[in-house]
């Protein structure tokens, strides 16, 4: 009997990979009709929305929760989701026809389960309406609410989605926002609270240097400040930080009162514009609250550690500022902080200014 031959085993078909025209940051971006041979190459070298990213990954940490408005193709938010290690990323774009591609863009990378996207316009303002206009043109860069020139456009009606609520239920940590103009209406009537960094693109194309300055005016006031080497004239990276912001009439740290045990108040050594001077905690941590401010720069940075033996001051102390020899700054500067006097509840010895004293204390 001629014997059996075996079968050669078939080999298990191998799963097709999807394709991608081009790579950032780890992110593969899929081929779609968007994808122009130089929108390409800036993508392949980090330079498509460069500024907003490289604000983005510099601000979000894990397990935040990220807020975008304004996905575009899907390629910062991608990147914050897969980089930044957030726990949920929620992104609002009002493009229909960029809805399937950013999706195509997030399975791709497998990021389904950390970002989704709504395909609805983010709305802050009280009654807003359950559609909004949004006005589609050849380049979605230049897609919008707002229809603010000549050039041809094709209007959808898009479904919105109420701000409060979406801030509520997300909590957000971080605000990514770029919408083509629509930042400064939103801005008018949004609550930050909660919030800890934005990154943001000014069009003052949209609404002027007017519309821009007040963006930037809301923002501040609302206390946060730009991040140094993450900030342009139409992009910001903000957060709130008492090491980066300056003083604001009646927000942020400015309207607190801080009780700290056994501070350490370092004077200035040298009569400099910029000094190092200031109030130090128990263990030689530098306490930013108690820095001078003027015209949007602190005049006092963190000073060393005091090598020599400390002078003790008993009781409780209201912390005054530096003393810069001259009447007029003591009126302006050193007593702005005698408002908090109305607000202690135990008795102060004395409102102390660090002069040119060469000796430190406690």
């Amino acid at each position: 009997m001629p014997a059996k031959t075996a079968k050669p085993e078939t080999a298990p078909a191998k799963k097709a990979t999807a394709k991608h025209v081009a790579e950032c940051h780890g992110v593969k971006v899929p081929d779609s009709p968007m994808l122009t041979p130089v929108r390409i190459e800036r993508i392949n070298a980090a330079r498509y929305e460069g500024q907003e990213i490289a604000g983005a990954l510099q601000v979000v940490q894990a397990g935040d929760k990220v807020l975008e408005m304004g996905s575009g193709i899907g390629l910062v938010g991608a990147i914050v989701a897969k980089n930044g290690k957030p726990s949920k990323v929620v992104s609002f774009e009002a493009n229909p026809n960029l809805i399937e591609h950013i999706t195509a863009l997030y399975k791709l990378n497998r990021l389904s389960k950390t970002i989704e996207v709504r395909n609805e316009v983010l709305v802050s303002a009280p009654d807003a309406p359950e559609t909004m206009a949004f006005h589609i043109r050849n380049s979605y860069l230049g897609s919008s609410l707002i229809d603010s020139d000549s050039r041809a456009t094709t209007r959808v009606d898009v479904p919105t989605a109420d701000y409060a609520e979406v801030h509520k239920d997300l909590a957000p940590d971080v605000l990514l926002m770029d919408i083509e103009g629509g930042e400064l209406e939103f801005l008018r009537h949004a609550s930050l609270d909660g919030i800890r960094a934005i990154v943001i693109e000014f069009h003052p194309d949209a609404y002027g240097r007017e519309g821009m300055r007040e963006c930037k005016s809301i923002l501040e006031h609302a206390g946060f400040a730009k991040v140094p080497d993450h900030c342009t004239r139409q992009v910001w990276t903000c957060v709130r930080d008492a090491k980066l912001q300056g003083p604001l009439p009646d927000a942020a740290w400015t309207a607190q009162t801080t009780t700290l045990e056994n501070a350490i108040l370092v004077p200035p050594s040298e009569q400099e514009f910029v000094q190092k001077a200031g109030v130090l905690t128990a263990d030689g941590k530098y306490h930013a609250e108690g820095a001078l401010w003027r015209n949007g720069r602190a005049l006092t940075v963190a000073p060393d550690m005091p090598d020599a033996t400390l002078k003790t001051r008993k009781g409780t102390w209201l912390w005054g500022g530096v003393l810069w020899m001259h009447f007029g700054h003591f009126l302006v500067e050193s007593t702005a902080r005698l408002w908090a006097l109305a607000h202690l509840d135990e008795k102060i010895e004395r409102h102390p200014v660090c002069t040119q004293a060469p000796a430190q204390w406690r």
